[in-house]
Formats: C-alpha cells, structure tokens, sequence
C-alpha cells in the first residue's frame, strides 16, 4: 500500500438487501493501494473466506480501456465484514 488508508465514509456506500455494502475499487481506493482494481483478484483468489462473512453481491458492467475499446468485467460489492477483513488478512499491493 501506498498511501495511509482514507476513512470510509456514507458516500462510499449503497445499500443492498438492506445491508450497506461497498464497491471493490472504491475500497481499494480508501484502502491506498496504487492500483485499487488489483482487489478484483484479491477478492477472487479468496472468495471462499469472504463468503464466510456473507454473501458476495458480483455485478457484470461495462468498461473503456485507455485506448477506448470497451470490455465487460465483474466488480464486487462487499459487506462490512467482508470490507474489514480486506485489508486486515489479504491485502498486498
């Protein structure tokens, strides 16, 4: 990590199932790392631990690369724990 980790704040979250949860970059971001889409395979490499902690909500979503092709990935929308647990276990940028 790069950087002191930024405090999550409400703006940073939505609510799903009533459950407030966060997007996987965005927690990247708050968290410092230099590249915070490198959660992405954090998250995958360890997805059996997470979903643990509950379910992992996936959303397919389309976006530009930096020579304007578009491409579909998968980002990751985790809940409380599954967010603490990121950095506190897993997290090596």
């Amino acid at each position: 990590m790069n950087a002191v980790p930024a405090p999550i704040t409400v703006t940073d979250l939505s609510v799903d199932a009533d459950e407030p949860r966060i997007k996987d970059v965005r927690l990247g971001e708050r968290l410092g790392m230099a590249q915070p889409l490198n959660i992405r395979q954090t998250i995958e490499v360890n997805r059996g631990e997470l979903e643990r902690y509950g379910s992992i909500h996936a959303a397919r979503e389309m976006i530009t690369a930096g020579k304007g092709a578009s491409r579909e990935v998968t980002s990751y929308h985790l809940n409380e724990p599954q967010a603490e647990l990121q950095p506190g276990k897993y997290l090596i940028d």
